[in-house]
């Protein structure tokens, strides 16, 4: 019992230390903020602010707390996290009447705040971060909603951009009395730019325009100096930004005399390009003299120079192909000594190249060295060629050839009788190889007919023969022994004939065409009786025959059927028999074995009356299994015929 008692003690005594704890948890956000709220009374901001973020996290929704924070944020300078935290309260927390009332004044102080800074940042020439100011002063009090946006916010925003337009064009004016013109440019441009992206910003543009008609005196003066000095490509340069300039102010006579201006640096330029190339072309550097025609060339394209440029630029190139032409031919001379006789002939064929198009007055030597220097490497490919066609490699020699007859006219060569009587002599021996693997070939495909024949394959035998008849080429004149050839192939061809067609009926049967099937068989029939040499050579193509070469059921039970209608009785047993002697009889066949005993039953009263023994002897034989399947009648008549017999 006193164990008992005591356990009910230490129960209800743990059961009050936990609500008195549960009373000091709920109530602990409250706690840490009377603690923040003492220190922000004693001015000590860092410690109020980490107790009023305590609070905040212990209890995310006390409002209290938050709005406390962000005063003291405020106070510290830190607007942009006041004003966050602010927003975060107007937007998405519940407040009570008196958090209300502050909040509102505390987002008006840091709207007016905000403007202060902007302000303060114009009177130091800081115009950037003037706008930023404004602009957050923008946003906040527009995201805010529960206070009115300042008119002197947008004041401040045309003020910060008025002064940082200004700014630009007070730093090019600078830059324009120091001479600096590059750097006077850069700012001019990002003051046009800058008034472009603000339409409506209104400011005086006479400033801006007197700054551009100075930097583009400056630049003129500049142009002409570079000019003079003969720096023709700074001068075009320094044009084209006067020239950009003056369309900014849509001055036509500024850029009629900027364009003059332009021209006649371009024109120097040009002439100094065609200076640079004659001494190339004088010190013999032709390379970079033809890098520099190209680009000059190139120049005029896209400038359209003067006619006179034009026609200095023509006498260039002849002046540059006239000592090419003469290198390429002394070069080839000393190739030539040096026994490097294919170099020197591609130097020769390019000074010959030139020769045609550039040329005026030609070297008559160069084709004496063309023809030496090629009859030379004719002779080397011909003794090539030659051995290719001995070795029976034709399709080298024949290769080699071909590269012969191109490069005998390249090398003017077309009416040398040694080279065409050498060509002819190895087209001779060519052709004589090709007729004798022409018919070492035939030779073999005829032992292989020959043994085709003897295999009664005269389907295989027949084809092969017609290639050996069509290989005989007219252009070699082989004159094989075609008439041979000939002979035995009309001696077969009957035999092929029957074959192809049997094999063209049983493709026909596959493809369930009966009706080609039979009137193929019949062709092969009449071949008998036109070729009795077949008779016993080959055997003869019938239905029954051709029905048992067939495996698909769907091909058997469609031909049943079709004979059936046909009346063929026979034909129509065999295609069964078929069937179930390859165990693919379906279920259909058993309507279709119906049809066929009723068929058999009134075809049997006709034999009974006019077929001799042995005739109803071979029907019953047929028939009676499908009689005995359906009736005991025609088992009995099966059966009497067989006593009949004995």
């Amino acid at each position: 019992m006193k164990f008992k008692k005591r356990f009910r003690e230490i129960k209800e005594s743990h059961a009050a230390l936990s609500a008195s704890v549960n009373k000091v948890m709920t109530n602990i956000d409250e706690v840490y903020f009377n603690q923040g709220y003492t220190y922000f009374l004693k001015n000590n901001y860092d410690k109020a602010a980490e107790y009023f973020e305590r609070s905040i996290r212990s209890n995310p929704g006390y409002t209290r707390s938050h709005y406390r924070l962000g005063e003291v944020l405020f106070i510290k300078g830190d607007i942009d996290k006041s004003s966050e935290i602010i927003l975060n309260l107007v937007l998405n927390m519940k407040m009570e009447k008196d958090i209300e009332a502050n909040v509102l004044a505390l987002a008006q102080q840091i709207m007016l705040d905000y403007i202060e800074r902007g302000k303060a940042k114009i009177k130091n020439e800081e115009f950037h971060q003037a706008i930023k100011e404004f602009e957050k002063a923008d946003l906040f009090c527009k995201k805010a909603r529960v206070i009115a946006c300042s008119p002197n916010i947008n004041k401040g925003i045309i003020e910060a951009k008025a002064g940082l337009y200004n700014s630009y064009l007070i730093i090019a004016s600078k830059a324009l009395e120091n001479d600096k013109i590059n750097l006077a440019a850069k700012f001019i441009y990002d003051a046009r730019a800058f008034l472009s992206s603000n339409p409506d910003l209104i400011v005086e543009r006479i400033e801006n325009d007197t700054a551009i008609n100075k930097l583009i005196d400056k630049l003129i003066a500049q142009g002409i100096v570079q000019f003079q000095n003969k720096e023709y490509e700074k001068a075009v340069d320094t044009y084209n930004k006067a020239f950009d300039l003056c369309s900014l102010c849509e001055d036509k006579k500024c850029q009629a005399l900027i364009a003059r201006e332009m021209k006649n640096a371009k024109t120097g330029l040009y002439d100094n390009i065609l200076q640079i190339i004659r001494e190339h072309l004088k010190n013999e550097n032709l390379v970079a003299a033809e890098n520099l025609l190209l680009d000059a060339e190139r120049f005029n394209k896209e400038n359209s120079v003067t006619q006179n440029a034009l026609f200095e630029t023509e006498n260039l190139w002849m002046a540059l192909n006239k000592i090419k032409y003469r290198n390429y031919i002394s070069q080839g001379v000393e190739f030539l000594k040096k026994d490097s006789v294919n170099t020197a002939m591609d130097l020769f064929l390019k000074a010959k190249a030139l020769e045609r198009g550039h040329i005026a007055f030609p070297d008559y030597s160069l084709n004496t060295y063309i023809k030496t220097t090629g009859k030379n490497i004719l002779m080397e490919m011909l003794s090539q060629a030659k051995i290719k066609a001995w070795g029976n490699d034709l399709v080298s020699a024949k290769k080699l050839a071909d590269n012969i007859n191109e490069k005998t006219k390249l090398f003017l060569l077309e009416s040398d009788s040694e080279v065409i009587s050498i060509s002819k002599d190895l087209s001779n021996r060519i052709k004589e190889q090709e007729c004798v693997n022409l018919s070492f070939e035939i030779n073999r495909d005829m032992i292989i007919a020959q043994r085709y024949i003897s295999n009664a394959d005269y389907v295989s035998a027949f084809e092969l023969l017609s290639d050996i008849i069509l290989r005989d080429r007219k252009d070699l004149s082989c004159k094989l022994d075609v008439a041979k050839y000939n002979k035995l192939l009309t001696e077969i061809e009957p035999f092929y004939m029957v074959q192809s067609d049997c094999k063209a009926a049983i493709e026909a049967i596959l493809k369930k065409d009966f009706e080609k099937a039979d009137s193929l068989v019949l062709a092969t029939e009449k071949l008998f009786d036109a070729h009795p040499v077949l008779n016993g050579k080959i055997s003869r193509c019938n239905r029954y025959n051709l029905l048992e070469h067939i495996s698909d059921s769907t091909v058997l039970l469609n031909a049943a059927s079709y004979y059936l209608d046909k009346d063929s009785l026979m034909l129509s047993i065999t295609a069964l028999q078929q069937m179930f002697r390859l165990n693919l009889s379906p279920v259909q066949t058993i309507s279709l074995q119906k049809k066929l005993a009723k068929k058999l039953a009134a075809y049997d009263f006709k034999i009974n009356k006019n077929a001799s023994y042995s005739e109803r002897m071979v029907f019953y034989k047929t028939a009676n299994p499908w009689f005995s399947i359906f009736s005991r009648h025609y088992r009995l008549k099966w059966f009497k015929l067989k006593i009949f017999r004995k």
